[in-house]
């Protein structure tokens, strides 16, 4: 009889084991992607975030959609579109 109950706290203390180590993961992993948000970065920064890597910068090259909307914030074109897609002056002043 004492063996049963012997083996029975012995089972309660495997599955509380095991219920104890993905939780400490869980939480080493929550601290571990906290501890990055601590510094930030200076006033005169510019950070984005985006899917990934812009292929290239120069907009005559960079044609996949994070180089356009990377090179859309930082370049004006002579032309803009408006709503209806027609063409409307950007830094060109007449045509």
């Amino acid at each position: 009889m004492f063996r049963r109950g012997g083996r029975r706290r012995q089972d309660a203390g495997r599955r509380f084991c095991c219920l104890r180590l993905p939780a400490s993961c869980f939480l080493f992993a929550a601290v571990a992607l906290l501890a990055g948000c601590v510094q930030k970065p200076p006033g005169d920064t510019l950070v984005m975030i985006i899917e990934s890597s812009p292929a290239n910068l120069d907009p005559r090259v960079g044609t996949d959609a994070q180089s356009e909307r990377i090179d859309a914030l930082l370049f004006d074109g002579l032309v803009n579109r408006d709503e209806h897609f027609n063409l409307v002056p950007g830094l060109a002043e007449r045509w």
